[in-house]
């Protein structure tokens, strides 16, 4: 009886995702995804072109900026395996944006691709440009709760950025780095075997 009524569920939220994106195109589409129950966000993601592996969750509340392509609107966004994705997080899509094996993103983290600024002036010079850089989150690694993530940065292998930071720059493998902007606060070795100790 659970499994008929979880497969009558997805068959309702398959609907209302084909209808939002008929009707108001990707971002139709990323307002459905915001609202889907956990059990059917990793479907619905890879249904309409991003790439997730096994067993990972992602909350309920996922905001997708940025969907572009008509038909896989989410193709730029790579998840890899174990990976969790925590409450009302922001994910830009403007460039690629890889989140690999065991990466954790706390709730309403924001991870951007773009950014956008003004040039000129006076009303008459003014000037909108972008930049445009792909985020790599590596394996392993931890954003925590109310994070920024600019454009073009590179979270290394396990490491960790405290809540409430802005990443502005790349971040080391197994450093921790804290702050607005961030600083790395600590450096770990690496996980090896240590057979001496035995």
């Amino acid at each position: 009886m659970k499994s008929f009524l979880v497969s009558l569920e997805r068959l309702i939220w398959s609907m209302r995702c084909s209808y939002g994106l008929w009707l108001h195109g990707p971002y139709g589409l990323s307002k459905i995804v915001e609202k889907l129950p956990f059990r059917h966000c990793t479907y619905f993601l890879k249904k309409y072109g991003a790439t997730i592996g096994h067993g990972g969750l992602i909350e309920r509340g996922l905001y997708i900026h940025r969907p572009f392509g008509k038909n896989k609107p989410f193709e730029n966004l790579h998840i890899g395996n174990n990976v969790y994705i925590g409450k009302e997080v922001i994910l830009d899509l403007t460039m690629p944006l890889t989140l690999k094996d065991a990466a954790s993103i706390g709730a309403r983290v924001q991870i951007w691709t773009h950014s956008g600024y003004f040039t000129g002036n006076t009303l008459e010079t003014r000037n909108y440009t972008e930049d445009r850089e792909e985020v790599i989150i590596e394996e392993g690694a931890m954003v925590y709760s109310g994070s920024l993530v600019k454009h073009g940065t590179r979270i290394g292998k396990f490491a960790s950025v405290a809540a409430l930071s802005m990443v502005n720059r790349n971040v080391e493998d197994y450093a921790t780095a804290s702050g607005v902007p961030i600083r790395v606060i600590q450096r770990r070795e690496t996980n090896t075997d240590d057979t001496s100790a035995r």
